[in-house]
């Protein structure tokens, strides 16, 4: 699985799980947002932050970064944004 950046060859094999569970997570992402979960879906995007660059995935990381901060700002429209990128990313990956 191609990544980004260099990652360590000991987690290569982990990537798959790592990307389904991030599917599942956009799958989060989408009924949170038509709940206006706000909050909730700023703990998934802190989660996401912490986890996507040492899987070689730091644009996954930014933009997690950058939803985390309009969730807590509730700015939906942005965050609506971000969420189509964030879909548009990892679909690059499967």
């Amino acid at each position: 699985m191609k990544t980004e950046i260099e990652i360590d060859p000991e987690i290569t094999d982990l990537i798959p799980v790592f990307l389904q569970a991030r599917s599942e997570d956009l799958r989060k992402l989408d009924d949170l947002q038509s709940q206006k979960n706000f909050e909730e879906m700023s703990r998934i995007c802190h989660t996401i932050k912490g986890i996507a660059r040492p899987y070689g995935f730091p644009t996954l990381e930014s933009l997690a970064i950058e939803m985390e901060k309009e969730c807590h700002d509730q700015n939906s429209g942005t965050v609506s944004s971000l969420l189509q990128r964030m879909k548009d990313y990892l679909g690059s990956f499967h």
